[in-house]
């Protein structure tokens, strides 16, 4: 009996290689990673007014926060009480085809309620309680 010999694209020296590579020269940020430089990247584009402007951290956030993140990561900035929005300015995004189009400006508060969004007795997450009066009522 014969048997056939066993191939795999992938030896056991191979497979050291290409785990050293991975840990050691990550193409993308991991999503916790990508979670800390979006709010550093915030932290100093509001240092010196507290403002944040869109136009200013564009950049900077799609070098290090993957762009299908971006929108999310403002919104979990926003329920967590890290910003809140101020107002509207004129997008100059011209890689995007966004020039002209309306983008938000948000305040950095600096401040969280929490690490994670609060949990009721049954588990879920709930929204944070309302700030102003009248809200949720």
């Amino acid at each position: 009996m014969t048997t056939s010999p066993t191939w795999s694209a992938v030896d056991d020296t191979t497979a050291d290689l290409l785990t050293i590579l991975a840990e050691k020269n990550q193409a993308l940020p991991v999503w916790a990673d990508e979670w800390d430089w979006f709010l550093h990247i915030l932290r100093e584009a509001a240092k010196e007014t507290g403002v944040i402007d869109q136009n200013d951290v564009r950049a900077q956030l799609r070098e290090r926060v993957r762009p299908a993140r971006i929108g999310a990561y403002y919104r979990r900035a926003c329920l967590q009480g890290l910003i809140r929005t101020e107002g509207w300015n004129e997008s100059n995004d011209l890689e995007q085809r966004n020039a002209g189009k309306p983008t938000r400006t948000y305040r950095w508060l600096g401040t969280t309620t929490s690490a994670r969004p609060a949990r009721g007795q049954d588990g879920r997450s709930r929204p944070p309680e309302p700030t102003s009066p009248g809200l949720g009522t």
